[in-house]
């Protein structure tokens, strides 16, 4: 059960992600969390540095859209300035919405990549669909209260892990 919670890649943030490496390895579709991955919970919009990763990403032949536990003005909001594809109230971890992204872009499984600050919706989801994972450290230290409870389970899920060897905080790997 552990390894469900165990990121296939582990970065600082996600613009240290290394999108070649991705690429090489088959992936077609990018899936990013939006709070606390992109930007952080209360910042509405995409900083220049997110424009410029997402346009990065997109020359490198990626399809890139938002999957988000969020309401849809939040993503809408955010997204649409950007002209990128989005899923809101995702309610990652069930499998749901991966479901439909699969279809509606037609990629398989190992095409599909999701990045996220989140062990419990993010990884798990992930795991859950037998897509890859990308964790990321939050950007921000404030959470909704929604998240803070996830980030307690999180935090015995990391200890766990850590525990078996099979993760450490900060130590990133591809």
């Amino acid at each position: 059960m552990s390894s469900m919670f165990k990121p296939n890649k582990y970065y600082k943030s996600i613009f240290d992600v290394n999108f070649e490496l991705l690429h090489q390895e088959g992936i077609k579709l990018i899936a990013c969390d939006l709070d606390n991955t992109l930007v952080p919970h209360d910042v509405a919009d995409a900083s220049l540095e997110v424009i410029e990763l997402i346009n990065k990403v997109k020359l490198l032949g990626f399809e890139i859209i938002v999957m988000s536990n969020n309401h849809k003005s939040r993503v809408e909001r955010f997204c649409k300035p950007l002209d990128i594809k989005y899923y809101y109230s995702s309610k990652k971890p069930l499998k749901t919405t991966f479901k439909k992204a699969l279809r509606d872009f037609k990629v398989t499984n190992a095409e599909f990549c999701l990045i996220g600050d989140q062990i419990m919706t993010d990884v798990f989801g992930a795991s859950r669909m037998k897509v890859m994972s990308v964790f990321v450290e939050p950007l921000a230290k404030k959470d909704i209260v929604y998240t803070k409870v996830n980030r307690i389970m999180e935090n015995i899920i990391i200890k766990r892990l850590e525990k078996k060897n099979l993760f450490k905080r900060g130590e990133y790997y591809e």
